[in-house]
């Protein structure tokens, strides 16, 4: 049996895994797929939970979920080394074999040297990083409002976020739009609190057309923002930071968002000498000054994505380092994406004794939202912003979960970004975020239970001339509608079948009048989980919820309808 190892469960890998399933369906190969984490983060998407609009569960996609139904093995474990000659990963308690490594181990923030940077800043490309930040900016809060000393305050809370590039600017606009809620719940005054961006270079944004900078730069500055361009940052120390003309801002949050390397991971792999699959002889100046592997920690590749150090070694997104029309790769989600499909696809191949494919990306443009409301966009060519950039942005995320997940990842990210929003903080506002406590929903499931129960009752006993069913079926039907909402069970079914049943004694002339609409719009309202209270619903639903999730039909449609059980309930894949 062949081994396929993709080591990383960032956007290359689990793409890669993915078109290997699907296409080497049924015959001898294993696919395993490593981590150190037991989900997929959406690092795109880090920002909102670092600027408090989404909870931390809206960029965690389970690895169960992804490959419950495909046969990718997963193996949560943190692999310390790869032993190329011997084919192996090896971690403290484990070790692993492989025949064909997918390299898809990521990046890393990258401090450029700067003193002081790496120990007393922030920075947000993990999950763990997210959650620090998040929890920090809340603690800056508290204590700001425990500080009687206004000077001190302005200290707390001076928010910085040095680089404007995507993940910079994110974030920014993520903190503007917190700040106002942020201030209600702890009692500051708004005016006490500064929010700015440092940035080296004299523009945001520079990947972006003049026009969007400049819509970008106008929208961020009218919130309320400070932008420094131009203002290099030479040291950060506990107290703040320096910058090239010798002024120091006392802050104690800094978030570092100015560039990113291939991880130390990465830079620390040993490969053997293999001369015949070397680049074309360069001396070493000139070789660290054209790939930069030793500074970027970036793996060389040639054209099919394999390792110029090893042919049956391929390299997928952040850590790759390959020339397009003399261009190093952008680390960018579609960079990930495009490199793991053609590295799947060019292992089949070798697989088959086929010629491989080289490497062509196509990049289709650039999303950017400054908080939930305000992007700006360039799409194949198309430039816009505002509105219409935000639903955009949410569409193509949209996409991207529907294929790595389904119905059920898409449907979580609805519910994140619009049914459980808080303080405003999307493109629909609360509107569809506004909650009723399903106590209210009991007198009017036991009210409709018990009116459908009695005219199912007296159909049965041929008492009930007024609602006279049209056959004995339709009666025994009302009474057992009747009798599941009195009892809470199977609720939603009980109302979908509720409404039904008015219909038909409309259609048959039955119902008169207007109380008909008052059945269908009761059921309605019981969709929303009336049967949670005081109801059989509370203990059936969570027990057959797992067991669904434990059938091979959920995880084959990933209509997974809660979180999956656990990894150690999970059977090893054949």
């Amino acid at each position: 049996m062949t081994r396929i190892a993709i080591l990383g469960a960032g956007y290359g890998g689990v793409h890669a895994a993915k078109v290997l399933h699907k296409k080497l369906k049924g015959r001898e190969v294993e696919v395993t797929l490593y981590d150190k984490n037991s989900f997929h983060t959406l690092r795109t998407e880090l920002h909102e939970v670092a600027g408090g609009r989404c909870e931390p569960d809206s960029v965690r996609v389970s690895l169960e979920k992804i490959f419950g139904g495909k046969a990718v093995n997963v193996v949560v474990d943190r692999v310390q080394t790869v032993d190329f000659e011997a084919r192996t990963l090896k971690s403290e308690f484990a070790e692993y074999s492989w025949d064909y490594l997918i390299l898809g181990v990521g990046a890393e923030p990258e401090f450029f040297g700067i003193p002081g940077v790496e120990q007393n800043s922030f920075t947000l490309w993990t999950y763990d990083d997210a959650l620090r930040l998040r929890e920090h900016i809340e603690a800056q809060f508290l204590k700001a409002s425990r500080e009687p000393n206004p000077d001190r305050r302005k200290i707390i809370l001076r928010l910085v976020v040095a680089g404007a590039g995507f993940t910079g600017i994110e974030l920014l606009g993520e903190l503007l739009e917190w700040k106002a809620s942020l201030c209600r719940e702890y009692l500051i005054d708004p005016e006490e609190v500064t929010i700015m961006n440092v940035e080296a270079m004299t523009d945001i944004l520079p990947t972006l057309s003049k026009e969007l900078r400049t819509k970008a730069v106008r929208y961020i500055e009218d919130s309320g923002a400070e932008l420094k361009l131009n203002t290099a940052i030479t040291e950060v120390t506990p107290e703040g930071f320096r910058v090239k003309s010798g002024e120091f801002f006392a802050t104690e949050t800094l978030i570092w968002t100015c560039g990113v390397r291939g991880c130390a991971f990465a830079g620390n792999l040993t490969f053997p000498h293999a001369p015949h699959l070397a680049v074309p002889p360069l001396d070493q100046a000139e070789h660290d000054l054209r790939f930069n592997v030793k500074k970027k920690a970036r793996l060389n590749t040639n054209a099919y994505l394999q390792s110029v150090d090893d042919e049956k070694v391929y390299v997928v997104g952040d850590v790759l380092w390959f020339h397009d029309k003399n261009r190093v790769l952008p680390q960018v989600v579609e960079t990930a994406l495009q490199s793991g499909e053609l590295v799947a696809n060019n292992i089949i191949a070798d697989l088959d004794n086929q010629p491989k494919s080289e490497f062509h990306p196509k990049y289709h443009g650039f999303l950017v939202s400054i908080g939930s409301r305000f992007a700006v966009a360039d799409v194949m060519g198309v430039k816009f912003s505002g509105f219409w950039a935000m639903t955009m942005k949410h569409l193509v995320n949209l996409h991207y979960l529907w294929e790595v997940a389904g119905f059920n990842a898409c449907w979580g990210y609805l519910v994140h970004h619009f049914l459980n929003i808080k303080s405003n903080r999307s493109t629909l506002g609360s509107h569809a975020a506004a909650k009723t406590s399903s106590f209210w929903l009991l007198p009017l499931r036991l009210f409709l239970g018990a009116t459908w129960f009695s005219v199912g009752l007296s159909g049965i006993l041929h008492k009930g001339l007024a609602f006279l069913p049209v056959s004995p079926l339709m009666a025994w039907a009302e009474a057992g509608v009747g009798l599941a909402l009195l009892l809470g069970l199977f609720t939603v079914i009980a109302a979908d079948t509720s409404i039904v049943l008015t219909f038909i004694l409309m259609a048959s002339g039955l119902l008169h009048g207007g109380s008909q609409w008052l059945f269908i719009f009761a059921a309605l309202t019981m969709q929303g989980g009336g049967g949670k209270v005081l109801g059989l619903d509370y203990v059936v639903m969570p027990a057959l919820k797992k067991w669904w999730n434990r059938t091979r039909c959920a995880k084959k449609s990933y209509l997974y309808v809660d979180e999956p059980r656990k990894s150690a309930d999970k059977p090893k894949n054949k």
